[in-house]
């Protein structure tokens, strides 16, 4: 940028204008500006493209001004500041129009009042464009530009609606509204090149012009569920460490007044979280949904409706009380993997119970076959997301767990 000032001044040093030294002390306090604004941002590392953004601004706000001592550039001299604005910061972008408009008021030979003016409605609209990176503010930001543009244009026509209906008049404020859909495309294009790194950047940098804001809303609002999430899932793990056990009211109560139904959900909750493990499904989800899938009997017969009560009642965790309903296959099918077990590991358990009382001796392997056989051909697990992978892990689990179990009875 100190090259591109000097090249432009020596390349211009016949002019009158730049002859003077003021001139020079206003050139070089603005690129002393550049410099230190480029370095704090380095150094607070708040931005990578800082440097791209304010350098392509500086030449496009530089070489304009200059050239409004030969040509009538119009407001185009406010684009770089405007667009400084909307990508670094609305301040610093103040700043920078501010001092831009001292040079070109000084080149043009305005008046102090005249100089208020610019300065008005270019640092204005420094607070106003960044509000563009909303789509449905883009109607407001222009109407309120167009607005202030109109006062101003007024003021300088020292209210006369004659002389500010002129054709002039008219023209300024056109090539007002130009400059404001300029500073918009030009911030499409610097930000698809510094996102993109090439020149394919219209998409690019009007997705991250007009979702920058919205996407750091999701990404907020998806931590902020993430997190409330992980939260959930810690407190729900150590009610079920709670609720699991041994001296837990409710286990005691079942051993003291139902011990029968306690040693039945006991092994069934002993078997479902072998085999969960097996298959790496939740096992201590398993496990307590084994060991209150009939707790409900401690309120009646109606177990499955005591089961509801008594969960509501201890505040039993959502997916614990959805594997104990699921357990029951004459009312519901089983439509999570962790129900799926609970459902097979009871069936299994109370057909080796009635088979004992029965004093039938039938193989446990074949046992275990033909009530995975008869729930699958029921669909009772259909709907219970677990895999052919998984179903296989879960027979030979239960074989398994149960031959272990009567062998060790045995001994």
């Amino acid at each position: 940028m100190f090259v591109y000032t000097c090249v432009i001044l020596f390349g211009m040093g016949t002019m009158e204008q730049l002859k003077n030294g003021k001139l020079t002390v206003i050139v070089l306090t603005i690129l002393g500006f550049f410099i230190i604004a480029l370095n704090h941002r380095d150094k607070q590392k708040e931005d990578a493209c800082s440097f791209f953004y304010f350098s392509c601004c500086y030449i496009v706000s530089f070489g304009t001004v200059l050239l409004s001592s030969i040509w009538n550039v119009q407001e185009v001299w406010m684009l770089g500041g405007w667009i400084v604005s909307i990508l670094v910061h609305p301040y610093i972008g103040m700043l920078y129009q501010a001092l831009f408009s001292l040079l070109y008021s000084y080149l043009c030979g305005y008046s102090m009042i005249q100089f208020s003016y610019i300065v008005f409605i270019g640092a204005g609209m420094c607070l106003l464009l960044p509000y563009l990176r909303k789509k449905e503010n883009v109607g407001y930001v222009v109407g309120i530009g167009f607005f202030c543009n109109a006062l101003v244009l007024l003021c300088q026509s020292d209210f006369v609606w004659k002389n500010f209906f002129s054709m002039e008049t008219l023209l300024k404020q056109f090539v007002f509204l130009v400059v404001i859909f300029l500073s918009m495309v030009v911030s499409w294009f610097l930000l698809g090149i510094s996102k993109s790194g090439n020149l394919s950047f219209v998409k690019e940098g009007m997705q991250s012009f007009f979702l920058q804001e919205d996407v750091e809303e999701k990404g907020n609002t998806a931590s902020e569920e993430a997190s409330d999430a992980r939260n959930q899932q810690v407190k729900e793990f150590l009610r079920l460490e709670q609720l699991g056990r041994e001296d837990f009211s409710l286990q005691v109560q079942m051993k003291e007044k139902l011990p029968g139904r306690y040693a039945h959900c006991m092994t069934v909750a002993n078997l479902a979280k072998y085999a969960a493990g097996e298959a790496k499904i939740d096992a201590q989800l398993t496990y307590v949904g084994g060991l209150y899938h009939e707790i409900g009997r401690l309120r009646g017969k109606d177990y499955l409706k005591g089961n509801r009560e008594i969960a509501d009642e201890y505040s039993f965790p959502d997916a614990l009380l959805n594997v104990i309903e699921e357990h029951c296959v004459v009312r519901q099918h089983a439509k999570t993997r962790e129900g799926g077990i609970v459902m097979l590991a009871d069936s299994v358990i109370s057909m080796l119970e009635q088979l004992e009382i029965q004093k039938k001796q039938i193989a446990p392997a074949e046992v275990v076959k033909q009530v995975f056989r008869l729930r699958l051909e029921k669909g009772a697990l259909a709907e219970s997301e677990l895999t052919l992978k998984e179903y296989a892990i879960l027979l030979n689990a239960f074989i398994e767990w149960i031959e272990n179990k009567q062998q060790k009875m045995s001994n």
